[in-house]
């Protein structure tokens, strides 16, 4: 399990988990303060080291903005992992602020939109990009005022760091053309901000209907169709108008800079009658537009931090209740609708996204990590037949514990699922199961709760398995069959592959690894091993599948998957 060794940070306490690292509460009696410390799950390779570094130099140079998290400390501990030290907010995020006391008034929104833009132009100016702005990045300091943190994804603007077709990002605060694959620009995080700031407004993201069970219906009306009208809320057109511009679809028509998004705002303030907010940017004096009657004593005094209301313990009375997506206007971009229904389909397909479907069955309840493992009977076709002389595709995943720690995942182990030092349950890993050409294994993982099953999942995504390549591509290279000579001197190649469609409760990540071979029995140039891991409540179903023939073993693990989706949903 992931800790920290630094003398002067004592009683960590886990408050988050995800697939990149876990956050602890902790203490720094030095100064008599609690902090939140964030700690990288994977241990580092020297590459990973390099960017985790450059991570701590970018949040260095915006710590002391009033609207940015600070970071107190940072580095790789003796362990390698990589840790951030950062105060700690008791009061939460905007997320969780909706989700308990529902939307701000519009006012709030708008002042936290301009506080934040100042944040977003130092960062911007100072090359570097957040790229996942919204409201659970937004945290809320001990004076009520907002704080953009999490510059996880951030990256200097000059260093090409994503892989080519890889997103990262949220679905309903991504700009159009980051969804499309291009490269994230600050013209994307003033998109994100806008849609944050329309989000604050409406209690949801902007594109997300009260109906949607997939994330498809999200990415179609983020690509073709309008954001909700916010004047059937009551917010005023000068409000409205500067949040659509900032949300074109095409990023020349957007605010050339956040700051320009800023003063749209401030503008929009002054000509209704309301207190114009600061926008603070480093190394410039206060910002404000012409004509304002707020001076720079009212920026620039400590006393007047967060004395703007910014959490209602409740809404406003008389606040409407979020509105559905807007209807599509009459006159459509009709090629622009024709490469957005085709690319969300592409996306599903590919994996970028968690996908999910219609008509959902509910997650299976008192399951066992025995229920998860199939055996020929449950497997197409016949002839399957039980190989002792094998290692399953799986076995290196589940119970190696450099592969495991290099995931982020806890170390668990067969036949102790009441280890009081086990984040599992529950694992069972089954017998490896062959017909000519094919081998499959399946495990079962019942964990603690639905977080962890999750974490299982996107374990096989990035940046948890890309920086385990190394790993990975050792292991595979060791399935080959008595005859097989792997090319060493050739790279794997990794791929997402598509799966079928899923039930709206399960969660899916998949990951494809094709072994070139030099010379082999079968005559083949290749064998392929597919990883699928399948999460329901807080059950975790694991395939592995091995095949010289890719088209058989699709067709395999497709029925093999359906199977599996049957277990968990029953």
């Amino acid at each position: 399990m992931t800790t920290l060794r630094r003398p002067e940070v004592t009683d960590l306490v886990e408050i988050g988990r995800g697939g990149f690292g876990v956050v602890y509460r902790a203490r720094q009696e030095q100064f008599r303060r609690d902090v939140a410390v964030k700690v990288i799950s994977a241990t580092l390779d020297a590459r990973a080291r390099a960017r985790f570094t450059q991570e701590c130099r970018a949040l260095g140079q915006l710590s002391g903005h009033p609207h940015i998290v600070s970071v107190y400390d940072g580095g790789i501990d003796p362990d390698e992992h990589g840790f951030l030290v950062m105060p700690f907010f008791a009061r939460g995020s905007l997320a969780e602020r909706i989700r308990t006391s529902g939307p701000l008034d519009w006012r709030e929104a708008v002042d936290v939109g301009v506080r934040l833009a100042g944040a977003l132009q130092t960062a911007h100016e100072a090359g570097i990009l957040h790229r996942d702005i919204k409201p659970a990045n937004v945290l809320i300091d001990e004076y009520g005022a907002p704080r953009l943190a999490d510059f996880g994804q951030a990256r200097f603007v000059d260093l090409e760091l994503t892989r080519s077709g890889e997103i990262t990002a949220t679905p309903g605060f991504a700009a159009p053309e980051v969804i499309q694959g291009q490269s994230a620009t600050p013209s994307a995080d003033v998109y994100s901000l806008a849609a944050t700031v329309m989000a604050l407004m409406l209690g949801r993201p902007p594109f997300e209907g009260a109906g949607d069970i997939s994330v498809a219906p999200v990415l179609y009306r983020v690509l073709s169709e309008p954001p909700p009208d916010l004047r059937r809320l009551g917010v005023p057109e000068q409000v409205v108008g500067v949040l659509e511009n900032a949300m074109a679809k095409d990023p020349p028509d957007r605010p050339d800079s956040a700051l320009s998004l800023a003063v749209a705002l401030q503008r929009a303030q002054q000509s209704l009658g309301l207190p114009v907010s600061p926008v603070a940017v480093a190394g410039r004096p206060l910002l404000l537009p012409p004509g304002s009657d707020a001076g720079p004593t009212r920026v620039n005094s400590p006393a007047r931090v967060g004395t703007v209301p910014y959490l209602h313990e409740r809404p406003p009375p008389g606040t409407p209740e979020p509105l559905p997506p807007a209807a599509a206007p009459t006159r459509r971009r009709w090629g622009r609708l024709a490469v957005a229904a085709v690319l969300v389909v592409a996306l599903a397909v590919a994996g970028f996204f968690v996908v999910r479907v219609l008509n959902a069955p509910e997650p299976s309840q008192n399951l066992v990590a025995l229920d998860l493992l199939l055996e020929p009977r449950d497997f197409p076709g016949d002839g399957w037949e039980l190989n002792t002389d094998v290692t399953g595709t799986l076995n290196p995943v589940l119970e190696t514990s450099a592969v495991l720690e290099c995931l982020g995942l806890p170390q668990i182990a067969q036949d102790q699922p009441d280890a009081d030092d086990l984040d599992a349950r529950d694992l069972r890993i089954s017998e490896v199961y062959v017909v000519p050409g094919v081998s499959v294994q399946t495990a079962g993982v019942i964990t603690a709760s639905e977080a962890q099953a999750g974490d299982i999942v996107d374990a096989l995504g990035p940046p948890g398995f890309d920086l385990c390549r190394e790993d990975f591509t050792s292991f595979a290279r060791n399935f080959g069959l008595t005859g097989d000579t792997v090319d060493y001197g050739a790279t794997p190649v990794y791929s997402e592959p598509a799966l079928p469609e899923l039930t709206d409760v399960v969660t899916a990540s998949s990951r494809r690894i094709v072994v070139p071979l030099l010379e082999s029995d079968n005559g083949v140039g290749s064998y392929v091993i597919d990883y699928v891991f399948l999460a329901a409540g807080s059950a975790v179903a694991c395939l592995g599948i091995w095949s010289y023939d890719e088209p058989v073993q699709t067709a395999v693990r497709d029925a093999v998957i359906t199977e599996l989706v049957d277990r968990l949903t029953d």
